[in-house]
């Protein structure tokens, strides 16, 4: 929806109408949504590109928040998703939170060395979040986003955690993640 505002040279006079308000709110969250869907659609093309050019990777996994078909809700605790924002966070009334995601299942390639991306915000320095990886059910490791990361036994299946502790009203929010493999 393209706006035509006429040009004011004095506003003597003029009388502004809800309407003229919620049609540029209306603009304003169109321009926000897109600004969201291009950061996904950035943060995608990366794990994409890491994907190509990382002969030891074979497989991709990516979670934009988009929805919740991505993300173990029974598990999960103290967070709340926001598929609007297209974010995980913690929710106000808590300190500390838990994001699972579902449980992934590759029987052809296996998971003997992962890479984690993920796009976070901490508005707080005493903000923080911690991921961890499961891999076969052999218990939680820590895993840095970046780096790469050789779980102490390679399986076929896997499920990332992340631990999110807040100090702030604001944060700390994760915004996409993403797991490479091979």
């Amino acid at each position: 929806m393209i706006t035509r505002f006429e040009r004011h040279y004095d506003n003597i006079g003029e009388v502004i109408a809800a309407q003229h308000v919620n049609e540029l709110q209306d603009v304003i969250n169109i321009n926000e949504q897109n600004i969201l869907l291009l950061k996904d659609v950035d943060f995608e093309n990366y794990a994409l590109w890491v994907l190509e050019h990382s002969p030891e990777y074979k497989r991709l996994w990516v979670d934009t928040f988009g929805d919740t078909s991505r993300i173990d809700s029974s598990k999960s605790l103290g967070v709340i998703f926001m598929p609007q924002e297209r974010l995980a966070r913690v929710r106000q009334d808590q300190v500390y939170g838990e994001l699972y995601s579902v449980e992934y299942v590759d029987a052809e390639v296996p998971i003997s060395q992962v890479l984690l991306l993920a796009t976070i915000s901490r508005p707080v320095t005493d903000d923080h979040v911690i991921f961890e990886i499961n891999v076969n059910g052999a218990g939680w490791q820590p895993i840095e986003r970046g780096v790469p990361f050789t779980p102490t036994v390679p399986g076929d299946r896997f499920q990332l955690r992340a631990k999110m502790t807040r100090s702030s009203d604001y944060g700390p929010s994760l915004y996409r993640w993403a797991l490479l493999w091979g």
